[in-house]
């Protein structure tokens, strides 16, 4: 088979040869070729692993980098917190379909911010909820309504649609801006 583009390896098993930091070099029938990764944002990948290769526009983890995230804050008090957080990591966990932690929306290191802290803002009713992109910041808005907990939210200046795609092979992820074939040898 004539490999001319990376549309002749969609759905085809290939082997990762090696990994750089703006391309992979994959293994199809016994031939190397190389995928560049344009604006490369996130990545999981292990030499050697072999599947199909396939590149999608829509997966759940590709809803942190698509749409610019919204900042939620806590504007009431809200006693019964364990039944927040239960119902928030249901509501996340189908939104990214259990790719991504739930955690992540709500906790931010950088800030020593954790669920406990959380957990006493609510009672106390103001500090941060959450930073998390629109489609969840809307289930998690919805909520805080249904259980009567007021919040205001503050929108990123970049909330625009980023075209991203990702790149699997087997559990193999690479999220860029597109991915182009070049014949390594």
């Amino acid at each position: 088979m004539i490999v001319e583009s990376i549309k002749d390896l969609i759905n085809k098993e290939v082997k990762i040869d090696s990994i750089q930091t703006t391309f992979i070099v994959i293994e199809f029938e016994k031939k190397f070729y190389r995928i560049d990764i344009e604006n490369k944002v996130e990545f999981y990948l292990k030499k050697g692993v072999t599947g199909n290769l396939t590149i999608n526009d829509k997966h759940p983890l590709l809803i942190n980098h698509q749409k610019g995230f919204i900042i939620t804050y806590i504007n009431s008090s809200f006693q019964n917190t364990d039944l927040f957080f239960e119902k928030a990591e249901e509501i996340i966990d189908f939104e990214t379909k259990g790719f991504r932690n739930w955690k992540d929306y709500f906790e931010d290191k950088s800030i020593n911010l954790t669920i406990d802290i959380i957990k006493n803002n609510m009672v106390k009713g103001y500090g941060k909820l959450c930073e998390a992109p629109v489609s969840i910041t809307n289930k998690v808005v919805g909520l805080c309504n249904e259980l009567n907990i007021e919040t205001k939210t503050f929108y990123h200046s970049d909330s625009e649609l980023k075209p991203y795609k990702i790149l699997l092979i087997d559990d193999n992820i690479v999220i860029g801006k597109d991915f182009k074939l070049n014949l390594k040898n």
